[in-house]
């Protein structure tokens, strides 16, 4: 159902001059990216450069929407692929209409020229022959107006047979505040859903679990599906609740004890030893951190999440409970709370390379690339095998155009967990070796430019 085929991504986040500002757009847009190209989550690919998956700004205009979609809507078409779009910011609709226009930089709710229709934007997309199916993820006011016509489908190049679901934030005569479909559907995907199946599909169930978490507009969804000849549902993510473990993710190990009981009586010992018993007690720690591994291995966060509190609050400077902690926060999108955990690991055990490596996997996602290079490069002087750092530090080479070290990095990875799909997945997406020294080239001249720049400033 969820096999390993490529899956385009685009998510835009525009500003708009004549409306208030998002304070929370850029945030979203970059979260809600970050989870959709998750090899373990959206399996999205990334892609950067001058046709990037994710774009932000505030000085965007309508044909760089039609432009980004079209580009998108290209590459799936050359792929077979199925593709996920995100709009989010303003959006408007005309007084006797409910048809949905997305608003750029200089939009106004005066013009629609100044703006972009989204039905057909999105219409024209699914009915392009050899895309596999298009997902929209509408995240402004007035958002059930960007449903296309089921007529535009049916009446189109494809005669019908096309897929097209599009998730909306609100009702088409209701506004949408403060990104709260963004940011549900981002911790959504990240925790998965206990009811659904392998995988998340806009569907009842999805609706449902966000609707749990949004109130004060109307969460909608629309799916047209006509394809007969489709290999595959057109899922939005993999259901991240089924899955044991994630790519990267490392069990802790437990130090050596005598006797150490077996996993069936940790609950017992637990609930025996009381809680401030713990710092003294190596059973009670044992039995502690066994069970919140077995947690994280469910993907029982929340259970996992109280543990952890329980055992900081009894030792606030516990090394492995606060690099778990901040494990945990770096897999649910929790970035900042996260930086503060594995700083604070690393005060109290400045040689735990497996808080380093969690660190440089957070700034590495946050776009903090230089830092996130040189707290891999510590870790992989001290255990060089790494495979997690490895992968990690591939990635921030994949993100600065660095794709011969990207590639060296990814490699390696794999010789040493070939399963690592997170690792193969990156790979993947390295261009060939001439078009990659080329890019890579033109990389260090547009940072040299920008530092000249900076430095005449």
């Amino acid at each position: 159902m969820t096999g390993s085929g490529v899956r385009h991504v685009l998510v835009i986040g525009a500003q708009c001059r004549s409306m208030g500002r998002l304070s929370r757009l850029e945030e979203a847009a970059r979260d809600l990216h970050s989870v959709l190209t998750d090899p373990e989550v959206g399996g999205c690919r990334a892609r950067y450069g001058h046709h990037p998956s994710l774009l932000v700004g505030e000085e965007l205009e309508p044909e760089d929407v039609r432009r980004a979609v079209h580009e998108v809507t290209r590459r799936a078409t050359a792929d077979g692929a199925a593709m996920v779009v995100a709009l989010l910011g303003h959006g408007f609709t005309t007084p006797q209409q409910t048809d949905l226009y997305y608003m750029v930089g200089s939009s106004t709710t005066q013009s629609t020229l100044s703006a972009v229709h989204v039905g057909s934007l999105l219409a024209d997309a699914a009915d392009e022959v050899g895309v596999d199916g298009v997902i929209a993820l509408i995240d402004t006011c007035h958002a059930g107006g960007a449903v296309p016509n089921a007529s535009r489908l049916a009446g189109g190049v494809r005669s019908g047979r096309a897929r097209l679901a599009v998730l909306t934030a609100a009702a088409a005569d209701q506004e949408a505040r403060d990104m709260r479909l963004t940011a549900a559907v981002t911790e959504v995907l990240r925790e998965g859903i206990s009811s659904a199946g392998s995988a998340i599909y806009v569907d009842q169930t999805l609706c449902e679990a966000l609707r749990e978490r949004i109130s004060g507009q109307a969460v909608g969804r629309a799916d047209y599906d006509n394809d007969p000849y489709a290999s595959e549902g057109l899922w939005l993510a993999r259901n991240t609740y089924r899955i044991m473990g994630a790519a990267g993710y490392y069990l802790p190990v437990l130090p050596d004890l005598p006797d150490l009981p077996e996993r069936r009586d940790l609950q017992p010992a637990v609930q025996v030893f009381p809680g401030a018993g713990y710092a003294t007690n190596p059973y009670q720690q044992a039995a502690e951190r066994a069970e919140i591994e077995q947690h994280m291995s469910a993907r029982r966060h929340e259970q996992a999440l109280r543990s952890l509190n329980r055992m900081i609050d009894v030792n606030p400077h516990d090394a492995w409970a606060l690099a778990q902690r901040g494990s945990l926060n770096r897999l649910t999108g929790n970035y900042e709370q996260a930086l503060r955990d594995l700083n604070g690991a690393l005060q109290a055990d400045r040689n735990n390379t497996w808080a380093l490596a969690e660190l440089g996997a957070v700034n590495r996602v946050t776009g903090r690339y230089g830092q996130a290079l040189s707290d891999l490069q510590r870790v992989l002087e001290v255990d060089p095998d790494n495979a997690f750092a490895l992968a990690e530090r591939g990635a921030a080479y994949l993100a600065t155009w660095r794709y011969e070290e990207a590639a060296r990095d990814l490699n390696r990875a794999l010789e040493i967990n070939p399963y690592n799909t997170f690792a193969r997945d990156l790979r993947d997406q390295i261009p060939d070796s001439q078009l990659g020294r080329r890019l890579t080239l033109a990389y260090e001249v547009l940072k040299f430019v920008d530092e000249q720049r900076r430095r005449n400033a």
